[in-house]
């Protein structure tokens, strides 16, 4: 079975304009699509309701999930400003299931994902998490256990303002995503717009998360001369563009995974 994607993106304009400026892209699209994909830069988040509404209203597609970010990657660009990335899938709708809402508790979550997926079939997950909430690695991991057999990708929400999700509607506080059934064949790639400063340090003391020593020296030392004078000077400067790179143990293409720098104390 091969799925039709259409994507749109817009950049660089007030909101309203960029939801005109992806729907012209789009095209004729009603009645050909099921789902839609909605990343919008956080400086939209008071904006996010009214674009979902519209774009629900003139495509037709009432299942949309997504979130924002601080930053955006489509088709081999970045965007930092103001920017919409839509993406629309003919994937029928007994094929997937949307999770995640306004009001739910744990259990609920956990019986939406246990009721559509089967524990012994292989399922593919595109799950948002909100940052604020503390109870969200401990959702994304019950999830994962819940059905041990799918295989669970995507990523936290990033916004100076709002944390705001889409699972049908807009929503903020907890965990959403999107499982699909072993009918809808998939390729994961996971992909960063991270690049690495300087050498791989290897950590030789440290308090669970709370880094003490790299190469044996004040970590803090060591990671002042990898980012630069400039930054070095003032820490606040680095939130949000300066991060963590965990190498993955046994990958033979140089893989990491990268983490937040939470804070310091010098």
């Amino acid at each position: 079975m091969t799925e039709i994607f259409q994507l749109a993106t817009a950049s660089g304009q007030p909101a309203r304009e960029l939801v005109n400026d992806c729907l012209r892209q789009l095209g004729d699209v009603r009645g050909k699509f099921q789902l839609g994909f909605i990343y919008a830069s956080d400086t939209l988040s008071d904006d996010l309701k009214n674009i979902l509404g519209r774009l629900k209203q003139e495509t037709g597609i009432e299942h949309w999930v997504g979130t924002l970010g601080i930053g955006l990657c489509s088709t081999g660009a970045e965007y930092y400003d103001a920017a919409l990335v839509i993406m629309l899938a003919d994937i029928e709708t007994d094929n997937f299931a949307v999770i995640g809402g306004n009001d739910l508790n744990e259990e609920q979550l956990l019986e939406q994902v246990s009721s559509y997926c089967k524990e012994e079939l292989s399922h593919v997950g595109i799950i948002h998490g909100d940052p604020s909430n503390p109870a969200t690695p401990s959702l994304i991991e019950k999830i994962s256990e819940a059905v041990p057999a799918a295989y669970l990708v995507g990523g936290l929400t990033s916004s100076n303002y709002q944390n705001h999700q889409i699972a049908k509607e807009v929503i903020s506080g907890s965990v959403s995503g999107i499982f699909f059934s072993p009918q809808v064949h998939t390729i994961i790639g996971h992909t960063q717009g991270c690049t690495p400063l300087d050498q791989q340090h290897v950590i030789t003391k440290a308090d669970h998360n709370l880094l003490i020593e790299l190469d044996h020296r004040p970590a803090l030392d060591v990671f002042r001369e990898d980012i630069g004078e400039v930054l070095a000077k003032d820490l606040h400067k680095i939130a949000g563009y300066i991060f963590a790179g965990l190498p993955i143990e046994f990958t033979d293409t140089g893989d990491y995974v990268v983490r937040n720098i939470m804070g310091f104390d010098e």
